[in-house]
């Protein structure tokens, strides 16, 4: 039978307090609750929160000691971030790649090529492994071992090492900038030393070619008796002399770009980025139309260079303007190329670069070659011996400017590849740093302190959630949906020794509580004809044995005789709370070997009265379910006003069921922190089963500064009144006397 379907017998009838709270009902404030549920939790798992915050902060202790002390030393570099090589005007085209080669790379450049992991296996090399072992402890590159960062706006790297040794970590971390700068150098160099190389092979073709053409000039001027040739030839010569130095100096250029522009596209091809020129940059029509326009200044520094030297003014004018010509064409070939690829990659701008000066040279060479083919026509109408000088003395000239030319540059690189410097310098070296920056002793705790106090939390709540004790009286009221009869304090909450009311001050909240629970029973009128209550709790040690003394002295106190009758045949304790003899008790009374009025002793409280439980009997339950038993209870409720039943627990026990059958009412006892959910649920359910005349439950040794509850002294204390009338009595007096 469901417990919600006995409405007269199992359902708790409601009290005037419950009736009241039906039409002035309590707006409970939501947030108030859970703030007050969470103090709650807090104030039972306290201890363990402490524990594990305690556990954590050992283990952190533990951690940190056994920790290496790590130590970090900072070198600082100097970067350049837009050095060039310079070059002048009539430099060979290679010369102009070899300062966009040999340009400084941007600071985050130089920030990723420093974090490299080969850089760092290098700068180990160089260290030492003795080093190496002493810093680190084994041969591998920790991942921490080194960190590089530069401020924003700042031309200025910092690197930093951590070693567990100060020595060495200030010593890596100087290695590692010295074989970045060493790195650095080396690709500074290797440029300048490849078109060393180049002009170097140039220059012994070009040697044996004048050679030559000087012993066929030497040869013919024998042969055919002729030493100087007429102004004409010389003239001619002249021009065709200044014709072929360009179209040498061109064909140098162009074949150093196209050396250039491949080795380029073997590194962006390595890199995965592939460029098809013609698909790119010679597809853009600005880029063409430059290209025409670079055609025609070419065609008119021809004309010029026939009449006048290239250092002549009006030569330099076309110059620039040609210069202006190829700046706009690297613009646009640039903008294509980041159009396509959508990355910055300097490779990318030096090859963008090679394509122009490869396209600027070839345009040149090829106005030259038609210059140079109609003065050959212009010499083959000259008679045959001069001509044929005239060419002899062209070429010889035209070798010599060439090796000359050649020479100068090779010079030039050469001074360039051995003055290279670095694009960074040392700002400021790295010294030993004896004040270990981990473990940190302070972030370690606040940190174990945070995650203790996370796993505390954690700890308290899996506890609340394994936990299955009745922590307050919500529970015990959402499981039976009544109100608490009443709220018995904690004694020791309210700092108080005793725990009967007759022991403690009347107007305490303890004899205060037991008043109301009286009230509420005894008093109202939905308990009047109750004269037999049977108290009794879901386990052992809940109070029901206290609160059956503590109700009956109240009772007691309004003039009601009250028998206390220990029906617990088990385990029995109110003959030993009361300091009363248990030779002789109700057992006696039972079997009929006793008179009541014999085994009923007095106890120090007015009107209150004692039957022990007497002699344990084998089967306490059969005893209890016997007519003799029934009928001594029944006779006992008719010389006394109220009889207070001091039951045995209800789970597990067929007592109580028995009791239940027998007594007009029955209270239940629970205890906060001590009755366990599943006990209070199977007492219930037993009760329910053979419809037990339940009028409520009571909640025991609550907690009422930890709950909320607001027990007050109504009026002054009596110390404290007496006081007052002394001093107003000595008041008085005095006022009296002056």
């Amino acid at each position: 039978m469901d417990i919600r379907e006995q409405d007269s017998i199992v359902r708790y009838e409601r009290s005037p307090i419950m009736e009241a709270e039906q039409y002035y009902p309590v707006n409970n404030n939501t947030e108030q609750i859970e703030l007050r549920h969470v103090w709650d939790v807090f104030c039972r798992r306290w201890r363990l929160m402490l524990g594990v915050v305690i556990l954590v902060l050992i283990i952190g202790a533990v951690y940190t000691i056994k920790q290496k002390p790590v130590y970090e030393s900072s070198a600082m570099l100097l970067v350049a971030s837009g050095r060039t090589v310079s070059s002048s005007a009539d430099d060979l085209g290679v010369l102009s790649d070899l300062a966009a080669l040999t340009r400084a790379r941007s600071v985050q450049s130089q920030i990723e090529i420093l974090n490299s992991s080969d850089l760092l296996q290098q700068a180990f090399t160089h260290l030492g492994s003795d080093e190496v072992r002493k810093g680190y402890g084994g041969q591998s590159v920790p991942q921490w071992a080194l960190s590089v960062d530069s401020k924003k706006d700042s031309d200025v790297i910092t690197v930093s090492v951590k070693a567990y040794n100060p020595e060495v970590a200030s010593a890596l971390a100087n290695t590692v900038v010295a074989t970045y700068m060493e790195r650095d150098q080396g690709f500074s160099s290797e440029a300048t030393k490849q078109g060393r190389e180049y002009v170097a092979t140039e220059l012994d073709t070009v040697q044996k070619q004048l050679t030559d053409a000087q012993r066929a000039l030497s040869d013919y001027k024998r042969k055919t008796k002729l030493v100087v040739a007429d102004s004409q030839l010389q003239a001619i010569a002249g021009n065709m002399l200044n014709l072929q130095a360009e179209q040498d100096k061109a064909n140098v250029e162009l074949a150093g770009v196209k050396k250039q522009k491949e080795a380029l596209i073997s590194q962006l091809n390595s890199q995965g980025n592939q460029i098809d020129e013609s698909s790119t940059i010679q597809m853009s029509p600005e880029y063409q139309s430059a290209l025409a326009t670079l055609g025609e200044l070419s065609a008119k520094r021809a004309a010029l260079i026939q009449e006048y030297t290239p250092q002549s003014r009006e030569v330099k004018k076309i110059d620039g303007a040609i210069a202006e010509t190829q700046a706009r064409m690297k613009e646009v070939a640039q903008t294509v190329v980041a159009a396509r690829q959508r990355i910055r990659n300097p490779i990318l701008n030096n090859y963008v670069d090679s394509v122009v000066n490869g396209a600027a040279a070839d345009a040149r060479l090829r106005t030259l070659n038609r210059v140079i083919a109609a003065r050959d026509k212009q010499i083959e109408a000259l008679p045959e011996q001069e001509r044929t000088m005239t060419k002899l003395m062209e070429k010889v000239n035209v070798l010599e400017r060439t090796y000359q030319m050649l020479s100068d540059k090779y010079y030039t690189l050469l001074l360039n590849e051995k003055s290279t410097l670095p694009t960074a310098r040392f700002a400021s070296s790295a010294h030993p740093n004896y004040s270990p920056v981990a473990p940190n002793k302070k972030k370690n705790a606040a940190l174990f302190f945070l995650l203790g106090l996370m796993l505390a939390v954690a700890a308290a709540a899996i506890a609340e959630r394994l936990d299955n004790r009745v922590r307050d009286e919500e529970f015990v009221e959402q499981l039976t949906g009544e109100t608490a009869l009443a709220i018995i304090p904690d004694e020791k909450s309210l700092r108080k020794s005793a725990g009967v009311v007759g022991a403690v001050d009347h107007r305490s909240p303890f004899a205060e509580a037991f008043r109301v629970l009286r009230n509420v029973i005894i008093l109202s009128g939905a308990h009047k004809d109750l004269k037999m209550l049977a108290i009794t709790s879901p386990g052992r040690g809940e109070g029901k044995s206290t609160t059956c003394i503590n109700l009956a002295n109240a009772v007691a106190m309004t003039g009601r005789k009250v028998l206390l009758v220990d029906c617990d045949l088990r385990c029995p304790s109110l003959h030993a709370r009361l300091g009363v003899s248990n030779g002789i008790g109700f057992t006696d009374i039972v079997t009929g070997g006793v008179d009541p009025e014999i085994a009923i002793v007095e106890t120090k409280f007015n009107n209150v009265y004692c039957l022990p439980s007497g002699p344990l009997p084998n089967d306490p339950s059969e005893l209890l379910n016997s007519d003799e038993s029934r009928e001594a209870l029944r006779k006992l409720s008719d010389i006394y006003d109220v009889v207070i039943l001091d039951c045995p627990p209800c789970a597990g026990l067929s007592d109580m069921q028995v009791i239940s059958t027998i007594a007009h009412g029955v209270l239940l006892v629970v205890t906060v922190d001590q009755t366990l959910k599943p006990s209070l649920y199977r007492t219930i359910k037993s009760l329910s089963q053979i419809g037990a005349p339940v009028i409520g439950f009571v909640v025991n040794r609550l907690n009422i500064k930890r709950s909320g509850y607001d027990y007050y002294y109504y009026g002054e204390k009596p110390k404290k009144l007496a006081e007052q009338v002394k001093k107003s009595r000595f008041g008085r007096k005095k006022r009296s006397s002056e």
